[in-house]
């Protein structure tokens, strides 16, 4: 693929721009078709389009997106909302704004002003031949970005490393109840449709505060007390926090995603309940969303020793694994798939 850099500025290349495939311009045509108002009609086309121009450059860089996955993919989430965003795979979501030719200011909706990991510009020429991404920004603060504002592209990659860096240390769970959740974990609406909210936790929207029951068939203690597959139904105190991640396991899954859900509750002896989950990610799979047979969710303690694990069937809407957490432990989930897994180191500290 040709690209070039358009201009040079003090702080280094600052933008580049990428001709836009007819493929891309057919996937903007089907994308908008069904879009009654011009407007709207207009405003997906060149959504999709700016989407399209980021994933090519990031495809460059061989960093992983998951199209599928975000809402400017999604038909009747870019007919209620202005978006344009796309998944960098277990990091969240970059904003791939569009410009016409001649716009010097980059409009930012205040729907996609929170729950971003970044913002690209992309200009978009008359011709629809050639999109030029103009720099980033970390994040936003009026929904007007000046341009001269942007930094080079080169900091984008700079940022998405840092945070693919810090998405590998360890998670402090006790930390979640403080405010403080790591980049790249989001809330459960992000990763999962409704349907799969209500099937797993029998709550819709709304749920960073909620007290549903545990229906898993797996539990343990991590200090060593493991009751086997064992039924639990319990209630969870008031105060529970879900987030996720996205889980990509490459060609083992066709570029499709996976969600790791935690869910984590306080008991009042100081513990933290907790319920680990693995679901397909929304939007990916036409029809009921199951998971592919052979998904391994594994829990082992800081020492490598396997404390739990399931395996999906043929037919799971998602597997779950549910065990305590003490203070000072430090444990490991282990989504994997074949030869290729994704592990992901927790603690439980009190400082």
């Amino acid at each position: 693929m040709a690209y070039s850099n358009e201009n040079q500025t003090e702080n280094g290349e600052k933008s580049l721009w990428l001709p836009i495939a007819s493929s891309a311009r057919r996937l903007a045509h089907d994308a908008s078709r069904p879009i009654a108002n011009d407007r709207k009609r207009e405003q997906v086309y060149f959504n999709t389009l700016a989407v399209l121009a980021v994933k090519d450059y990031l495809d460059l860089m061989e960093i992983s997106t998951n199209l599928a996955g975000s809402d400017s993919w999604n038909p009747a989430l870019r007919l209620c909302e202005d978006v344009a965003d796309l998944a960098i795979a277990g990091l969240g979501r970059l904003e791939c704004r569009p410009l016409r030719q001649n716009e010097a200011i980059c409009r930012v909706p205040e729907e996609v002003m929170d729950d971003r990991i970044g913002y690209v510009p992309v200009r978009i020429d008359d011709s629809l031949r050639q999109g030029t991404l103009l720099g980033f920004v970390k994040t936003v603060a009026t929904e007007e970005l000046p341009l001269e504002q942007l930094q080079p592209l080169e900091s984008m990659l700079v940022h998405l490393h840092e945070l693919r860096e810090e998405s590998r240390l360890a998670v402090n769970l006790r930390r979640w109840f403080d405010g403080a959740i790591a980049a790249g974990w989001q809330t459960i609406e992000e990763l999962l449709s409704p349907e799969q909210i209500e099937l797993a936790f029998g709550f819709g929207r709304g749920v960073a505060n909620s007290s549903p029951n545990f229906r898993g068939n797996s539990s343990a203690n991590l200090s060593g007390n493991s009751s086997g597959n064992s039924s639990a139904n319990f209630a969870l105190p008031d105060l529970a926090i879900i987030r996720g991640r996205t889980i990509d396991l490459g060609m083992q899954l066709e570029q499709e995603s996976l969600a790791l859900v935690i869910l984590a509750a306080l008991a009042d002896n100081s513990e933290i309940e907790l319920l680990a989950q693995v679901h397909p990610q929304k939007g990916q799979r036409k029809g009921q969303p199951y998971l592919p047979a052979g998904v391994k969710l594994v829990l082992a303690d800081e020492s490598g020793a396997i404390i739990l694990e399931t395996e999906s069937r043929e037919l799971d809407n998602y597997i779950q694994l549910q065990f305590t957490g003490e203070p000072g432990d430090r444990f490991t989930i282990t989504v994997a798939l074949g030869e290729a897994a994704i592990v992901q180191k927790f603690t439980v500290e009190t400082s």
